[in-house]
């Protein structure tokens, strides 16, 4: 298994059809679901020091894992 990432339109060297074909569905769907997770994170992360603000980051990966289920 090889690892590649799309390559914008206008690169000097594109990729295969072929592979650029296989990729795009990929692509989107980790866009949409990236998009999706950061959505739900407060617009600010208000946070002192840098434990606080881990320990926020945690609390909404925990929240987020709930509600998954």
């Amino acid at each position: 298994m090889h690892l590649k990432a799309q390559r914008r339109k206008n690169s000097k060297r594109p990729m295969p059809m072929w592979e650029e074909f296989l990729s795009k569905p990929i692509r989107k769907y980790i866009e949409t679901v990236f998009s999706g997770v950061t959505g739900l994170f407060s617009k600010k992360i208000h946070a002192v020091t840098p434990r606080g603000f881990e320990l926020k980051i945690v609390w909404f990966l925990l929240a987020f894992s709930v509600q998954c289920l």
